[in-house]
């Protein structure tokens, strides 16, 4: 029968190990992800988003702008993987959701290093 068994089920090269993955994209806002907590216990309202930043700054000047603020747990700036050059923007936790309120504050809008930045809640 060509490669089909009796049970209608096909016998070829594809191995199906179980039901098909769903992909990060296809879950809805209410879904749990790794470790069964939701995006809202992953963001409790620290974290920035800054836009808008020279391609001279570094981690190190970032942290060093919002520690002006408030206490800083991590800021990164985010650099292409591929050419390893920085993309303009990063991202601040701040140690409390009223340090990050503060820092979005006294700095979106503002000009750092040169240029407009943004500063927003994730």
């Amino acid at each position: 029968m060509s490669g089909v068994e009796d049970s209608g089920n096909y016998n070829g090269s594809y191995n199906n190990n179980g039901p098909p993955r769903r992909s990060s994209r296809s879950r809805s806002p209410g879904d749990r992800g790794r470790g069964g907590s939701s995006q809202a216990d992953n963001n409790p309202g620290n974290n920035l988003h800054v836009s808008g930043l020279s391609p001279k700054v570094d981690d190190r000047e970032l942290e060093a702008l919002f520690v002006k603020v408030g206490r800083v747990t991590k800021a990164q700036v985010v650099y292409d993987p591929h050419s390893r050059e920085p993309r303009g923007f990063g991202f601040v936790t701040m140690q409390t959701p009223e340090e990050a309120d503060a820092a979005v504050t006294a700095l979106n809008n503002t000009e750092q290093f040169g240029k407009s930045i943004i500063v927003a809640k994730v």
